[in-house]
């Protein structure tokens, strides 16, 4: 219907018609609230939308959309186990010959530290102790 205003009045781009359609699509209170829970709940809106659609202010934390914790994407779903079943941990496969040999090059020298840290400290007391 705008365009065809457009046309017959002879507005071109970039103005043009646009007609306010709320009143149109006026409802009664109940009808409102009813289909504004279900946007909300569909998260189609915010419930801060949904609040100024029935002329209410914003409240905390309502420019979020929300959702139910069951509620998961259908690829998820489609992916998951039976309910009889658990899920298996995965298997740590036993370290290979050259990470056993980093991993003890690394203790070693992580002892070696600590060993050097200590005769330091030792000397520093041994030095205030003396003093």
């Amino acid at each position: 219907m705008e365009r065809l205003l457009d046309e017959g009045l002879g507005v071109s781009r970039p103005l043009g018609i646009e007609l306010d359609e709320s009143a149109l699509l006026r409802m009664d209170l109940g009808k409102q609230a009813e289909v504004v829970t279900k946007l909300i709940g569909g998260m189609t809106i915010t419930p801060n939308e949904g609040r100024a659609e029935l002329g209410y202010g914003p409240t905390a934390g309502g420019d979020t959309l929300w959702g139910q914790h069951q509620d998961y994407p259908l690829g998820t779903l489609a992916n998951r186990l039976p309910p009889d079943q658990k899920p298996q941990a995965p298997e740590q496969a036993a370290p290979t010959a050259d990470e056993g040999t980093a991993r003890e090059e690394e203790r070693a020298m992580v002892a070696a530290a600590i060993a050097q840290l200590a005769r330091q400290s030792l000397k520093k007391r041994k030095a205030a102790n003396a003093a």
